[in-house]
């Protein structure tokens, strides 16, 4: 009887001790996919190396951002590229939040953010996050400060990003790019 307990206790140490494997999630607002969100796919995510593929569309949200990193790594990425996969705030919310320590680990890529509207970072909210944007346009935001893009002691890089046509209104500070505290962001081959 010794013998089955012992393998059974191997197999179980074996299974629980191994790395995670990540998941690819799937996003498509016609419901052809796992989630007809982003978000939804965001909140199923693991903690750390999911991999959400968002196909073409545009995708809004209902609270107070279109999407919430909530702190978690993963790559969030579109199928078809920013000209056919839009995050739309629709002139009343944010478009994109990173407020929660998100590293260089968690990428987005491929998007663009439109229509988001706030007091600091109608497009994409960076505080205290540096999370990598690469090829997304960043565009016809509006906020106080920082319509396009708010950093706030965040060191997060944009790479072969667009961001124009954003609009810093009543105080009218950054209306691209609104660099705030310790910040050292990154734009690399940016217009």
């Amino acid at each position: 009887m010794r013998l089955p307990r012992l393998v059974l206790i191997t197999l179980l140490l074996a299974t629980s001790t191994g790395p995670a494997i990540a998941t690819v999630i799937t996003v498509n607002g016609n419901g052809k996919a796992e989630y007809t969100t982003i978000q939804a796919a965001i909140d199923a995510a693991a903690d750390s190396g999911d991999e959400i593929i968002v196909e073409a569309g545009i995708y809004t949200g209902t609270g107070d951002s279109v999407i919430d990193l909530q702190g978690k790594t993963f790559l969030l990425r579109s199928s078809a590229g920013p000209e056919e996969t839009i995050i739309d705030g629709q002139n009343v919310r944010r478009a994109v939040v990173c407020e929660n320590n998100e590293g260089a680990d968690t990428l987005l890529k491929g998007f663009t953010i439109t229509g988001g509207s706030a007091v600091s970072g109608g497009g994409v909210y960076l505080d205290a996050s540096h999370p990598p944007l690469q090829n997304c346009r960043v565009e016809y935001n509006t906020a106080q400060f920082g319509a396009g893009i708010f950093a706030n002691d965040s060191g997060a890089e944009c790479l072969h990003c667009d961001i124009a046509h954003n609009t810093a209104v009543s105080s009218a500070y950054g209306g691209g790019v609104y660099i705030a505290g310790e910040t050292t962001p990154s734009l690399m081959h940016c217009r």
